[in-house]
């Protein structure tokens, strides 16, 4: 039975994620699902890599992957093969602000799998001949990274619109950063970011809230308690003027342009919301406006659309386009324009309608199963958003349904200006700059 059923069953009572603080200090948001027969668990730390040191960067992916080599008491790879052997699955992964570890079993294997995952994230030993094994591993994922044209034309506008904050970054940090840190560089920022107090644990499935209580109690040992060094804060709009930036790629097929804008944090959701309407009435399907007027009618791209990337602290509202390079300037010129029509007021009723049930369909699409839920949850509940979280099936559609016309028109004025934004142009080049 996928989520929506759930949702709709009588077994299932919207408002029932609940927020309990466990002893160690870690918060777990539980959300029972008695139909479902599966459990899924996820944790999140504020450990991303706005906190690798200036000197380790690309410390927090390499902890990633280290935490899989093993502790005293668990070999490499044990914890995979034991959620394979209950017929689970399992995955990690580590954004700007987050690192966060999952796993998905049947039932009756919650508390093993808990155990093994919680040895790991407390006890991982980052013995240096397993970091010797693993450094060739993210080396050929960064070599894959760079040789991906969308990704090093993301890089280049974060990199670009945020300039020296954290958030200009790569995830992945750089090989020389790589081929220099140490195991004992890499345990010290795991020290720092990992500790228990720091986590947000999410628990969604057949699983009563007093056996979840129990079973992540008694699954952590006590550890020393370590404070986060505060992270740089953006101002809400750090881009003054417009920023360029000109990246040539010889994987690249076809010339593609960029435009950014820094947008409110993701704590800010009614303003978010209202942004991500904005993204469907300009970008989204072949009605929307960018489409219908770049694409169909005047055929200047080849494709166009738009997308809202959140963060903590600031966000990013893109717009795409893959064109022909003689094509860019008019095609960025007619972006704007379209911009001066929403702050001019033009926005219809019937688009503000579409949009949200647009949104609202990705929404749901997007909680088909419990580790797309525990996901959700997992990131609103690590930055603090606690009533989406409690009474995430209504919460987030009230909000957005509530976001009028007047509100989208002031939300492009402010945040969508005609005089400051990066674009960032791709183009094809057979060698790399």
């Amino acid at each position: 039975m996928n989520l929506p059923s759930c949702v709709n069953s009588r077994a299932f009572h919207p408002s029932t994620a609940d927020i309990i603080s466990l002893p160690y200090g870690a918060a777990l948001i539980h959300q029972e699902l008695p139909l479902v027969p599966t459990v899924t668990v996820d944790v999140w730390l504020p450990a991303g890599a706005v906190r690798d040191p200036q000197t380790v960067l690309g410390a927090a992916h390499m902890v990633e992957h280290m935490i899989f080599r093993g502790s005293e008491r668990l070999r490499p790879q044990d914890f995979d093969r034991l959620i394979e052997r209950h017929g689970g699955q399992s995955g990690a992964a580590t954004s700007l602000e987050y690192a966060h570890y999952q796993f998905t079993v049947a039932t009756e294997h919650f508390e093993p799998s808990w155990a093994a995952l919680a040895e790991l994230l407390t006890a991982a030993t980052f013995a240096p001949a397993e970091w010797d094994l693993e450094r060739p591993v993210i080396l050929e994922e960064l070599s894959q990274a760079i040789a991906d044209p969308d990704w090093v034309l993301y890089q280049g506008l974060m990199e670009t619109a945020f300039s020296d904050h954290p958030y200009a970054r790569s995830v992945l940090g750089d090989s020389a950063s790589v081929q220099q840190t140490s195991a004992a560089e890499l345990r010290q920022f795991h020290r720092t970011h990992y500790s228990p107090h720091q986590w947000t644990v999410v628990v969604v499935g057949a699983v009563s809230r007093e056996r979840a209580i129990a079973a992540l109690t008694e699954g952590v040992p006590r550890c020393s308690r370590y404070s986060c060094p505060p992270m740089l804060q953006p101002a809400s709009c750090p881009v003054q003027g417009v920023r360029r930036d000109e990246i040539c790629h010889p994987v690249s097929q076809t010339s593609t342009l960029m435009m950014g804008w820094i947008t409110p944090g993701a704590t800010n959701l009614r303003a978010i919301l209202g942004l991500e309407l904005l993204s469907v009435i300009l970008g989204e399907g072949r009605s929307s406006r960018l489409v219908s007027r770049l694409r169909e009618e005047r055929q200047w791209v080849h494709d166009i659309g738009s997308g809202f990337l959140p963060h903590q602290y600031a966000g990013v509202f893109v717009l795409r386009a893959e064109l022909e390079l003689r094509y860019g300037a008019i095609a960025e010129q007619q972006i704007l324009e379209e911009l001066w029509r929403l702050h001019g007021g033009l926005i219809l009723e019937h688009e503000r309608q579409r949009a949200v049930r647009s949104l609202y369909h990705r929404f749901l699409f997007g909680m088909e199963s419990p580790a797309q839920l525990a996901e959700f949850l997992g990131y609103y509940g690590m930055l603090g958003c606690h009533h989406l979280c409690r009474h995430w099936p209504n919460a987030y559609r009230q909000e957005m349904e509530s976001i009028t016309v007047d509100e989208l028109q002031s939300l492009a004025r402010r945040y969508l200006p005609l005089e400051s934004y990066t674009v960032i142009s791709l183009q094809p080049s057979p060698y790399f700059p």
